[in-house]
């Protein structure tokens, strides 16, 4: 099929004693050890998203403007927003975000047994616990494997980047986002320039269609392979991954060059966009079985990189690529000379660079930038063959480079953010890296480089953030290691490092007691339980409650011994349950002070200290929470709802009124305020309409909003960037 390179003859060079061959190894650390740190390895994607997100890493930010991010982002009039960070900073890079996605596609097909359900994807479940926790007990399992879920945000973006066969997005944002002073992604983008002289705010900068076959490529392998292994889950997104898998295929099919990043260099081009092709094709081909991806192969001859593998050089994922579908297609042939490539072009060069300068038994090869992404990645492409040569005999290797990275070092260091577990044999105290680089994860916003400076070396993680993930660039020399955020090229990771880590972790999870049992994976997920509504009302009949909106006004002079009673409705209008508030429900009081009152069981006192504490106040919050439903509260509806109680002629100071009317809405600002942006999610946390304004009231009519129906959330920016929002039943 192929015009071959002469290298079948030395296509088992290790039976010679060219290469070293290793008996079957365990690693220095537990299965449960391993499973814990492919725990946060997997979840660490979570806190790389943009968008709606959520992010669990800022979800729970101080400000809740900043829980989000670049939810502005659009391509004309249509929505891109989404998709992950690049690294430690709020830029999406293709180079490395489509190579990821493809990664850890490639990664769960490869080892599924790797990867448990351990934790919901939108993170309900840990925002739940009281107070809220976030290790790996904490979460819970939802009958989808978590890897899956963090892999469908980035393909869910990856179908809004190639919308067509002529459409290719490639880059949102640039380096002019790294010259701003550090902040969370949410703060950075509410807050920093956007247009002309965009420095980091939302919504960014789009780049898109170049003359590239790379990424693309790429772009299709990753749904062509989520179409096969998210089927089981939903067989309806799975087709509509393959429609976007064809489009990206059939855009590089039509390009012939390379390109790195924009708007400043970062990512360098990658060197041979026709061997990434055959990655596309093989996974085309293992989808579809259409032999006009097999017949592309054929076309394009897998050549080596003489280098190490990375996202610019990722031969070594083409020729594995083509094992797979030389596989389906019953060719032996070309089967044992695609494996032949592994062993002598990737495999032979990796074990045969090791040591030297570097501590025993690791490799090498690669630079002084991110030197733990090669460790990772050599181990698991050395996992990738093993897997389909169906030999251990590298497992040895594999583990070292792992266990290295997870602390079984030098200096006892472990370079995953979080993971700090003995390994056998040594009972100290392990280090970890406590100040990566990355904006996000301690939650601290500053406003100038001055205040930052003064700071860096010294940021501390909060608790929740803890079990970051982060796989930091680390040193070799383990001992060397600067355990700092400024130190960028050891102490920052990336989501193209993360993903060899995660792939050789799940083939060593895999081969361990920690495995996964599949069968637990039914595909039969769970309704979410939500309270799609809390209304409040003075009556305790639920019928009461005629308006769906959750602002009731009260006299504090000449109702301040009324009870109030809080009445939950499902998102389909039905009534759930209802409680009164202070008696089943904790709730706090807020006004131009903050107040906190929390009264024991019984209503002796619902209403009294308002008039008591702050009789002269026009406007005052109760925010309130029903303990037994705040378990299943997603991330669409808040865990704290927040009700207006104020004097009947005192207009709030915050929030929105709504007028449902026959065929629209409108939606009318709070005093002195404005409406900047509208937004309005459907249960299922999507986002089915965005609209711009400018003014104190904006309306939307169901001709535009295409006549929704059922319960739906609206969330308002104010032109004071403060967000708000409520629940909104359409009938």
């Amino acid at each position: 099929m192929i015009l071959r390179k002469a290298i079948l003859a030395a296509a088992f060079m290790c039976a010679m004693g060219q290469l070293p061959v290793f008996a079957q190894a365990q690693g220095k650390f537990t299965g449960d050890q391993y499973k814990k740190a492919l725990w946060m390895a997997t979840r660490f994607y979570g806190g790389q998203r943009s968008g709606e997100g959520p992010n669990w890493l800022i979800m729970e930010h101080t400000n809740p403007a900043y829980r989000t991010s670049y939810t502005n982002d659009v391509d004309g009039s249509r929505d891109i927003s989404g998709g992950w960070f690049d690294c430690g900073d709020h830029i999406l890079y293709g180079q490395t975000f489509f190579f990821s996605a493809y990664m850890l596609a490639l990664v769960y097909e490869s080892f599924p047994t790797g990867f448990h359900d351990l934790y919901r994807g939108n993170y309900s479940d840990y925002m739940s616990t009281t107070p809220g926790k976030w290790t790996i007990n904490d979460g819970e399992p939802n009958g989808i494997p978590d890897l899956l879920e963090e892999l469908k945000y980035a393909t869910d973006w990856i179908m809004k980047a190639v919308p067509d066969a002529n459409t290719f997005i490639f880059q949102v944002g640039d380096r002019r986002s790294h010259d701003v002073p550090w902040a969370t992604a949410g703060y950075q983008s509410a807050n920093y320039q956007t247009g002309a002289n965009w420095n980091g705010g939302s919504p960014r900068p789009v780049y898109k269609n170049p003359n590239d076959k790379v990424m693309p490529s790429f772009a299709a392998a990753a749904l062509a392979v989520m179409s096969r292994i998210y089927r089981k889950y939903d067989a309806d997104y799975a087709d509509i991954c393959l429609v976007h898998a064809k489009y990206a295929y059939d855009y590089a099919n039509g390009r012939s060059g390379s390109v790195g990043s924009s708007g400043g260099s970062q990512y360098q081009a990658h060197k041979d966009p026709a061997t990434v092709f055959v990655t596309a094709a093989s996974e085309m081909y293992l989808t579809t079985g259409d032999n006009t991806y097999w017949n592309a192969i054929a076309k394009n001859e897998v050549k080596t990189h003489n280098h190490v593998f990375d996202y610019s050089n990722s031969h070594d994922l083409a020729a594995y690529a083509a094992v797979r579908a030389s596989g389906k297609a019953g060719n032996t042939a070309d089967r044992t000379h695609y494996l032949s490539i592994m062993l002598n072009e990737f495999i032979t060069k990796y074990l045969q660079n090791v040591g030297g300068s570097a501590e025993t038994g690791i490799s090498n090869l690669g630079g002084g930038w991110g030197e733990m992404r090669y460790l990772a990645n050599v181990a698991f492409i050395a996992a990738l063959y093993s897997s389909a040569a169906g030999t251990n005999q590298y497992d040895e290797f594999i583990y070292r480079q792992i266990d290295f990275i997870l602390g079984d070092n030098n200096a006892k260091r472990s370079f995953l953010a979080g993971f700090t577990e003995n390994p056998a044999g040594f009972t100290g105290t392990m280090r970890g890296v406590s100040r990566p680089h990355h904006r996000n994860v301690f939650l601290r916003d500053f406003d100038n480089w001055n205040d930052y400076n003064s700071q860096k070396g010294q940021l501390q993680i909060p608790e929740r953030n803890r079990y970051f993930g982060y796989m930091a660039g680390g040193r070799r020399n383990s001992n060397s290691f600067n355990d700092n955020d400024d130190d960028f090229t050891a102490t920052e990771g990336g989501i193209d490092y993360q993903a060899g880590f995660l792939g050789a972790l799940a083939y060593i999870v895999s081969k361990s007691s920690a495995a996964a049992d599949t069968s637990k994976f039914t595909g039969n997920i769970p309704p979410p339980q939500i309270p799609a509504s809390i209304r409040v009302s003075r009556s305790n009949n639920p019928a009461d409650t005629t308006s769906y909106i959750d602002t009731l006004f009260i006299n504090t002079v000449d109702e301040n011994t009324g009870t109030l009673y809080a009445h939950i409705f499902s998102d389909s209008g039905a009534h759930i349950s209802s409680g009164i508030i202070c008696d089943d429900i904790t709730w706090t009081i807020n006004a131009d002070v903050n107040i906190s009152i929390q009264p024991g069981r019984g209503c002796s006192a619902p209403i009294e200290p308002i008039a008591a504490i702050t009789p002269k106040i026009e406007n005052i919050s109760i925010s309130y929470s029903l303990a037994s439903q705040q378990k299943y509260i997603n991330t669409l509806i808040p865990v704290i709802y927040t009700t207006s109680v104020s004097h009947k002629t005192a207009p709030a100071k915050q929030g929105f009124a709504m007028n449902i009317r026959r065929g629209a809405v409108v939606f009318t600002a709070a005093e002195s305020k404005s409406i900047k942006d509208i937004s309005i999610y459907n249960i299922a946390g999507k986002k089915v309409f965005g609209q711009k304004a400018s003014g104190p009231t904006s309306q939307i009519r169901w001709k535009t909003a295409a006549s929704p129906r059922g319960m739906y959330l609206a969330r308002i920016t104010q032109n004071d960037g403060a967000v708000v929002q409520r629940n909104i039943l359409l009938r």
